[in-house]
């Protein structure tokens, strides 16, 4: 795969013109569809949904109904889609969460994949860039070094498993466009003691989880792309729970071993492992991979 940097990160003219309507007019769209399936289902005396509605009945943990979705498509249409709408979608999170009377704000909702919003100390590319060539990296990189750890066969028997007829590795791959979003919400401008400007992202990845659990976007996966409530919780966990093996870089850094391999043999490595795996015990082969 030939990954390019996108550059200024403006969506391009190839990204419009593949949009069939404005990211709010989908949402829209939606809501009205997600609201004609609602009255279907919860105020049609004698249906089993009705009944299964009566009792409450509520999947994924986040205040969704169940609701009939259309036919699911293909992983990879929905990560194309996903990669079309990712520039509009991180302006506007810009835009709502954001205070645009900051000047840099402003420039970061209009360049969401300016290299220079992204804490160039840090990162060498913009938002969009930096999460595709993860992708990159993750379809390339990651299966060389599993394979010399011998984890290959482990990690694919895992992924393997199915939620709702598609499987882990499927859904793993249509996080990773959405997994960087709470960058655009949760982004702090900071003054350093020197007096040059940084910037913060912390907690980006619990906002992450957040946004793809936001009912309009919920609504958005079901009605565009077919998938169900277990799958979008599924997603949004790995977008939460992105950065936990990050923690761990942290804490190596207070170490007087530092962030090392030496670290990963190291009594501190295994505790603040224990840690994770307490924390996240249904999730943590995932978090590992």
């Amino acid at each position: 795969m030939d990954i390019k940097p996108l550059g200024t990160g403006q969506p391009t003219p190839e990204l419009r013109d593949r949009a069939d309507l404005p990211l709010e007019d989908q949402l829209a769209q939606s809501k009205a569809q997600l609201d004609q399936a609602r009255d279907h289902f919860y105020n049609t005396p004698g249906t089993p949904q009705k009944e299964a509605g009566a009792d409450g009945m509520r999947a994924g943990g986040y205040g969704q109904e169940t609701v009939t979705t259309p036919k699911q498509k293909e992983a990879h249409e929905i990560v194309a889609s996903l990669w079309d709408k990712l520039p509009t979608m991180a302006s506007d999170l810009v835009r709502e969460a954001l205070d645009l009377s900051q000047e840099k704000n402003k420039k970061y909702a209009e360049n969401p994949d300016d290299y220079r919003e992204h804490e160039p100390n840090w990162h060498q590319w913009g938002v969009i860039t930096h999460t595709k060539m993860f992708e990159q990296a993750y379809h390339t990189e990651i299966p060389r070094y599993l394979e010399e750890w011998g984890l290959s066969g482990a990690v694919t028997t895992h992924l393997s498993e199915s939620i709702d007829g598609k499987s882990k590795a499927e859904l793993l791959n249509i996080a990773i466009p959405l997994h960087d979003l709470g960058k655009f919400t949760m982004r702090t401008l900071e003054t350093k003691d020197d007096g040059q400007a940084s910037q913060s992202f912390k907690k980006h990845e619990a906002d992450s989880g957040r946004i793809v659990r936001e009912p309009e976007f919920i609504t958005m996966m079901k009605s565009e792309y077919g998938l169900t409530d277990a799958q979008i919780e599924y997603i949004a966990r790995c977008a939460e729970l992105h950065f936990e093996l990050g923690v761990v870089r942290n804490e190596a850094k207070k170490t007087d071993i530092g962030y090392t391999i030496a670290f990963a043999t190291s009594d501190q490595f295994h505790d603040t492992a224990k840690e994770i795996m307490q924390k996240y015990p249904d999730f943590v082969r995932d978090v590992r991979i």
